[in-house]
């Protein structure tokens, strides 16, 4: 009997993550059920995402963090793991900005 495409898939994240990080299925499923099937960082429930949460991991050790959503595991990614740049970017957000007057603004 053929595998539907579900299942293809949940193989293929299985062997990729056997592959990438030498876990099993078990372990992977644990850390979700740890964080409440939620992304470490935003907590967005795993179900609002299109993918599985990603397994975020020190790329200097090797050792696992904890799963992100795509959005927030791309986002550290963006920064290249940089604290001092996230420290920046917090700054920056917290900024009041200049802001010119805009006669159209309503």
């Amino acid at each position: 009997m053929a595998l539907s495409k579900e299942e293809v898939r949940r193989r293929d994240r299985a062997r990729q993550r056997r592959r990438a990080y030498a876990i099993s299925d078990e372990f992977y499923e644990d850390m979700k059920a740890r964080q409440n099937n939620c992304c470490d960082i935003c907590g967005k429930h795993a179900s609002e995402n299109k993918q599985a949460l990603a397994i975020d991991h020190c790329h200097d050790t090797g050792k696992i963090r904890g799963l992100l959503c795509s959005t927030c595991n791309l986002a550290l990614g963006y920064l290249n793991d940089n604290i001092n740049l996230f420290a920046n970017a917090i700054k920056y957000l917290n900024k009041e900005g200049y802001v010119p007057d805009n006669p159209n603004r309503k």
